[in-house]
């Protein structure tokens, strides 16, 4: 069996999907003999090029409108009729010229490949499921962002009913599958993003001493620490954070990291300002980069925060879960009340710095006996083990093959 993996975008390019499918085909290549290619589309590159990631060879998609106006990324639903008019002209040329390079590149590959797996949204992915359409191809579309609708304009207009209606569909959660369903199409599997419990799980107090001291900084070990890690992206509100702090007394400390690229280094840049103008230097410590050690810094925090605005599931609510690491977060509809229960194992707010530090306040009440027993069953959920099992199903069924 060979899958093509088709990726929105790829590491080191940084994409929380498009990691989880590498990943999860590093992991299905280990365990069932899977191959598999990787295409990929950029918002950072004018140039298709090829090169390796974890001894992996990645084909990039690229063309001179792949990196978008920084203004144009960064657009609110409150923009005006003309940004959403040139929004949609853009994407439209930026996706014909994707399509001619992706068919070009795939020109020789039609027997190749017996699934095509797309994750998240470009003019890449669009444009291999028009290819996969034209040679038959079955389709696993995996839905890892919020949106509107299963499909994009051009592929709800363009590409015929009956293809898209064979397409099985996974989403990431409820709220998404209920997009899904909503749309007429059956063929989905919700499953929450799979959690390597290798990497992501409990440890006693004394591993966790020691992390803290590898990991943080000597004059906060007696403190209590929250941690925040996520791109500097406004979506992911950083800032509001700040707000909370000022209602939190010192001896809370807040660890913000994550990665930075052109489009969002304002974001970081403000957010560094905000600080020294609010005097929280020294309550909140803010790093740029991707975190390669995102694991052993949530065992050695103490409460893990969430205050994203939107997300299409929130992974590190439950790789915080599986780490026994309370947590608090943004009450994010049709996602975090799966998974977290209210004064047992976090809580949920709204954003409110009021509430919100009043939450994290009353995580000192909370009674970890059961908070590891309710987290004990959704480990149980989102183990890599079942989860692949699940994926290894599905495609035996797309393929119509008997394996032993």
């Amino acid at each position: 069996m060979k899958i093509l993996v088709v990726s929105s975008k790829y590491q080191p390019e940084y994409s929380g999907s498009g990691l989880r499918a590498h990943n999860t085909y590093k992991r299905l290549e280990k365990k069932y003999a899977i191959e598999w290619d990787v295409l990929a589309g950029t918002q950072v590159h004018t140039k298709s090029f090829e090169y390796k990631y974890d001894e992996k060879k990645v084909n990039v998609v690229a063309s001179l409108l792949s990196t978008k106006p920084i203004w144009l990324r960064n657009q609110s639903n409150k923009q005006g009729i003309f940004n959403k008019l040139f929004g949609v002209i853009y994407f439209i040329f930026s996706f014909i010229i994707e399509t001619l390079k992706v068919f070009y590149f795939l020109k020789n590959k039609k027997d190749s490949y017996d699934i095509v797996h797309t994750f998240g949204d470009s003019g890449v992915v669009s444009a291999t499921l028009f290819w996969a359409y034209i040679y038959n191809k079955n389709v696993i579309k995996e839905l890892t962002t919020i949106r509107n609708h299963s499909f994009n304009v051009i592929e709800r207009v363009f590409l015929p009913e009956n293809f898209k209606q064979n397409i099985q569909f996974i989403a990431i959660s409820p709220m998404l599958e209920k997009i899904v369903i909503n749309d007429g199409y059956t063929k989905v599997w919700q499953r929450a993003n799979p959690v390597n419990l290798n990497f992501f799980n409990p440890i006693n107090q004394d591993k966790k001493e020691q992390l803290r001291k590898e990991l943080f900084l000597k004059e906060h070990l007696n403190k209590k620490i929250l941690l925040y890690v996520a791109k500097y992206v406004k979506n992911k509100n950083h800032k509001f954070l700040l707000d909370v702090m000022k209602e939190l007394d010192n001896s809370y400390v807040l660890y913000l990291m994550g990665p930075v690229d052109d489009s969002s280094d304002i974001v970081y840049q403000n957010i560094l300002k905000e600080i020294k103008n609010l005097n929280l230097s020294e309550k909140i410590i803010c790093k740029k980069g991707f975190i390669n050690n995102f694991n052993q810094y949530l065992r050695g925090c103490d409460i893990y925060i969430f205050p994203s605005l939107y997300e299409g599931f929130g992974t590190q609510i439950v790789e915080s879960i599986c780490c026994n690491v309370a947590i608090v977060s943004n009450k994010l509809e049709n996602i975090t009340e799966h998974y977290i229960q209210n004064g047992v194992n976090g809580y949920e707010s709204y954003l409110d710095s009021n509430e919100f530090s009043a939450k994290i306040k009353m995580i000192d009440d909370i009674d970890y006996h059961k908070l590891n027993d309710i987290n004990g069953r959704i480990r149980t959920e989102v183990n890599t083990e079942v989860i692949d099992a699940k994926y290894f199903e599905i495609m035996k069924g797309l393929v119509n093959v008997k394996y032993p």
